[in-house]
């Protein structure tokens, strides 16, 4: 009886060795399979529309913030749920003219139907709370009743709103692209080596950290300037949904209860002055330069977030980004409105 359970016991064990080795070896799947390589006019919130993830997985894979800078020519990691890279890639690897029947079914788009109990919106690029609610066939106020909203919230891309009923979305089939046999697969690298989509980090975007005594009103404002990255430009705009340069100041200061004109030339003449030649700029500043139409004239502004990074509404067909502060000869004037 005793050498019974011993061998109960043995292949119990031996079970559960080969399920762990499982799940080991299935967890490895999940890591990122692709890069994105950073073109002109890129922004992180861009391009996390761009590949189809949530902006947050994007900066957390890249040990990245929302202000950090990004230049043409660098590679950031994408997410392993993005959806527009791993489509890309299976067309790469199963379109062959040997192997015809590891294509990959795409997706049908049907006609609109009710959405299910529960559902859920993605926000993507440019989205408007009231485009979000035309596109779903309800008023705008049931969309803003279920998410506890007014039409003054801020929403940026990736973020999740929820469907009021009586929703309607247009479904598509649930298939799921998959990647053929490697056996069938065409390849450019030589058998045994890795691919150079998953072994490029991006180590060589700068990042940059608030202070630890930065006041929390200071906060706040760099807090609403991050919500608005993403959003277009539009002259004489002041939010919610599009902005130009002082508009941008404007609805920011607001957030912390500090009314400043519409208008960059005289907020110039606002808060105390501060010389960005011999003193740091600091979170906050408002930062002033001539513009194309007006040389000789303060014509743009937009805000510091930290002494090297901006966040500005800088022109039409240019969202609202944040980049690197201009050089110290270009800036015509910074002033500070908040004390610190």
């Amino acid at each position: 009886m005793s050498r019974f359970r011993l061998a109960l016991a043995a292949t119990a064990l031996s079970t559960m060795s080969i399920f762990s080795l499982c799940v080991i070896d299935s967890s490895a799947l999940a890591a990122p399979a692709a890069t994105y390589v950073v073109r002109s006019g890129d922004y992180l919130t861009g391009i996390a529309a761009k590949v189809g993830t949530n902006v947050n997985d994007l900066l957390k894979l890249n040990n990245l913030k929302i202000t950090s800078v990004i230049h043409p020519g660098d590679t950031l990691l994408v997410p392993a749920n993005a959806t527009a890279p791993a489509a890309k890639a299976a067309k790469k690897t199963t379109t062959t003219k040997k192997t015809p029947a590891a294509k990959t079914p795409t997706a049908q788009a049907a006609a609109p139907t009710a959405a299910p109990a529960g559902a859920v919106y993605v926000v993507k690029r440019n989205d408007s709370l009231s485009g979000i609610a035309m596109k779903h066939g309800v008023k705008l106020s049931a969309l803003l009743k279920a998410n506890k909203m007014t039409v003054k919230s801020v929403i940026m891309p990736g973020s999740t709103l929820n469907l009021p009923a009586g929703a309607v979305v247009a479904v598509t089939t649930t298939t799921t692209p998959t990647t053929a046999p490697s056996t069938t697969a065409p390849s450019t690298t030589a058998p045994g080596t890795t691919s150079p989509t998953t072994t490029t980090p991006a180590t060589t975007i700068p990042t940059t950290v608030a202070p630890a005594d930065q006041p929390q009103s200071i906060t706040t404002l760099i807090s609403y300037l991050q919500a608005q990255v993403g959003k277009p430009y539009q002259f004489n705009g002041e939010g919610p949904e599009a902005f130009d340069c002082s508009g941008l100041v404007t609805a920011a200061y607001r957030q912390i209860k500090i009314s400043l004109p519409h208008q960059s030339l005289v907020q110039s003449t606002y808060g105390k002055a501060v010389d960005w030649k011999t003193e740091p700029i600091k979170a906050g500043d408002l930062v002033f330069m001539y513009s194309s139409a007006t040389p000789g004239v303060i014509g743009h502004v937009g805000v510091a977030v930290d002494s090297t990074t901006w966040i500005q509404a800088a022109r039409t067909g240019t969202p609202v980004r944040a980049s690197a502060m201009p050089s110290l000869d270009k800036i015509q004037a910074v002033r500070r409105i908040v004390q610190q």
